[in-house]
């Protein structure tokens, strides 16, 4: 008989349902498997939000051309939500879906220690990780704002 784990060693994860038109970038078992279970406080799959927006408090952003489909966020606390964006699947290839199971989830997990071991003195603000889809790759963009 297995025990099932206690609900502390889980990171919470929310998620809305999508039409049959629609997918994420990558499956909650992507995200598990991949980050650490204290490593982020949430992760939101098409919640809270169903469209990638810039903070109001960010002034140099981005350009971004093509379509956001996730965006990994470090707070002046340290702690760190991931959220995933729909796309539609007309867009959005099985090729992509498995590059970013596979590249660009292990790119962000690397990026989110490095803002974990900065020395305290020199976290400003918010710093975010945003990868946006272009039809051929995954672009991912960094941007910090206070």
């Amino acid at each position: 008989m297995t025990v099932p784990p206690t609900n502390d060693s889980y990171v919470k994860i929310h998620a809305i349902r999508l039409p049959k038109t629609q997918l994420f970038c990558c499956t909650r078992s992507d995200v598990t498997r991949c980050f650490a279970p204290d490593a982020l406080s949430w992760v939101g799959f098409g919640w809270p939000s169903k469209s990638f927006t810039f903070d109001s408090r960010s002034r140099h952003r981005p350009k971004i051309k093509g379509i956001v489909v996730a965006a990994l966020t470090v707070s002046r606390t340290r702690e760190a939500h991931l959220i995933f964006y729909p796309c539609d699947r007309s867009l959005y290839p099985s090729a992509a879906t498995e590059q970013f199971g596979s590249q660009v989830l292990a790119r962000m997990r690397s990026w989110l220690e490095a803002r974990r071991v900065k020395a305290e003195t020199s976290v400003l603000g918010y710093e975010s990780l945003i990868v946006e889809w272009n039809r051929d790759a995954h672009r991912v963009h960094t941007h910090r704002y206070l």
